[in-house]
């Protein structure tokens, strides 16, 4: 999975980015207050994904983030964000 990608389902999930560290960013999820480190590769593999979005508490419908990986779609909005628009 892209980093920038993963970096997008945290956004909708609600996590934001805490700081950049050496090698790592650390995002937190503000619900529960849990922080974890994704590191800054352009590749993330897909069981660390996996395991950084469920450490993260990051539970989204799948409908949610169709069309993050394909091109000429935009991400459905999470319904949080579409409401503050």
């Amino acid at each position: 999975m892209k980093r920038r990608d993963l970096e997008r389902r945290l956004r909708i999930a609600g996590c934001f980015l805490k700081r950049e560290g050496g090698n790592h960013s650390l995002w937190v999820n503000p619900k529960n207050g849990v922080t974890e480190a994704v590191p800054r590769h352009n590749e993330i593999k897909e069981p660390l994904a996996k395991k950084i979005l469920k450490k993260l508490r990051c539970r989204l419908k799948r409908r949610t983030i169709k069309g993050v990986a394909g091109r000429g779609t935009s991400p459905r909005l999470h319904p949080l964000v579409e409401q503050a628009r």
